[in-house]
């Protein structure tokens, strides 16, 4: 495929090339606002600035009430206690801004907010892979568990940037930060926790974009199919192999896999690697995923169309609840509580 943008999907709209949305949910040319903006408008299915923004709103509109509700009861907090009184008042002041942003800021202050958030999940993240590569190397060691989650948050606190302090736990955004000290029973900082237990950790992107319904939309969608493959299956593919690359290879053939991502996402990454007959489809750079393994004897197959058509409650590796965020108790099924048992 031509490296510009000459492929069209069946309404006419250009479709990136492979290479461009890669760059894109890595980071790259996001000083290229053009290019940043023409990306979101593919992703998003808008053409106009005003429909992108109006899109964004839609995307995050219950996002927008969680962080008033989150507010308000970090001012509850706040007048209880003084413990944590700086920190208390610093995610206050975070989420009083991000609350403002997302409300009325145009559209190159929203890019420029994604761009700074992305340079600073960049960063947490570099310093999980050396903290992790230092107890891998020192241990003689390889990564034989793998917990895989979709991105930072557009808003709220990300994983790795995440204290593990009991205040945290007002946040909404918790729930994903629990799953991992939850079942790896260490109050650590989820980065120290995880780069110790030597557990693999991945986001599909560090990009903190808006995601709602836009999710089924990359999962389901033609237009969003990249070279016979949906955008989602993409990202999981790239991540991985980042991942892969960054520790230096030091990781098993056959690790295990814990996908903490909303099921409107990962439904399109377990029907290409669960599904696929194709042995060359369930490996990146040799390394087996092995994601279709069931907690029942039989796979259901539903009629419906879309999202129904995989029961991925029945998949060991989906750890994602009813309630749309990860828990520790399917983690703990997905990964057989065998930080201790494989080392």
């Amino acid at each position: 495929m031509s490296k510009k943008m000459k492929k069209e999907s069946p309404t006419g709209e250009e479709i990136p090339a492979q290479n461009e949305i890669k760059k894109f949910f890595f980071g790259e040319n996001w000083d290229d606002k053009q290019f940043v903006l023409r990306m979101l408008k593919f992703l998003y299915g808008k053409k106009e600035e005003n429909d992108l923004l109006e899109k964004f709103r839609s995307e995050i509109d219950s996002i927008i009430k969680i962080l008033q509700v989150e507010i308000s009861i970090i001012k509850t907090k706040i007048a209880e206690s003084t413990e944590e009184l700086e920190d208390l008042t610093n995610r206050e002041n975070e989420y009083t801004h991000q609350l403002n942003l997302w409300k009325s800021a145009d559209i190159e202050t929203i890019i420029e907010y994604l761009k700074n958030v992305y340079e600073d999940n960049q960063t947490a993240y570099d310093l999980y892979i050396k903290q992790l590569n230092f107890i891998l190397e020192n241990k003689n060691s390889k990564v034989k568990n793998i917990v895989i989650y979709e991105a930072p948050p557009c808003v709220g606190s990300y994983i790795l940037t995440c204290t593990g302090g009991e205040y945290s736990k007002i946040s909404t955004y918790w729930k994903p930060i629990e799953a991992v000290l939850n079942t790896f029973d260490n109050e650590q900082s989820p980065s120290k926790n995880m780069a110790e237990n030597k557990i693999g950790f991945i986001d599909l992107t560090l990009v903190p974009l808006p995601l709602k319904q836009i999710r089924e939309e990359w999962s389901t969608l033609d237009k969003f199919k990249i070279d016979g493959k949906q955008l989602p299956v993409w990202l999981f593919q790239w991540a991985f192999e980042d991942f892969i690359e960054k520790i230096n290879c030091n990781i098993d053939k056959d690790p295990l896999i814990a996908i903490g991502m909303p099921n409107k996402t990962s439904v399109s990454i377990f029907d290409y690697y669960a599904l696929s007959s194709n042995p060359s489809d369930k490996t990146i750079q040799g390394v087996n995923i092995n994601i279709n393994e069931t907690n029942e004897c039989t796979k259901k197959r539903f009629d419906e169309k879309g999202l129904n058509k995989v029961n991925l409650r029945l998949y060991k590796s989906n750890v994602t609840s009813g309630m749309g965020f990860p828990i520790g108790l399917l983690m703990k099924v997905a990964l057989e509580q065998n930080i201790k048992k494989r080392e």
